[in-house]
């Protein structure tokens, strides 16, 4: 498919599912750094809540499709 985009804005799924995980930044610096703020079942139900949510973005992607960049003097 010929896009316009030089970048991954041609596919907004992978965007959606790099925003899914990284809003679990926050929960990865507390394990990381042994901050024990969070419950455990919250921490647990966070985490999996926005790793599924990015699965199913990125599980929406057709991987068949190949992207070709295309710019403004090949028109």
């Amino acid at each position: 498919m010929k896009t316009r985009h030089d970048d991954w804005g041609c596919v907004p799924e992978f965007q959606e599912a790099v925003d899914c995980i990284d809003s679990i930044s926050e929960s990865i610096y507390e394990i990381k750094h042994c901050e024990r703020s969070s419950s455990t079942a919250n921490l647990k139900e966070e985490m999996i809540r926005h790793l599924k949510d990015a699965i199913r973005f990125l599980e929406y992607i057709d991987e068949d499709i190949e992207y070709e960049t295309i710019y403004d003097d090949e028109d």
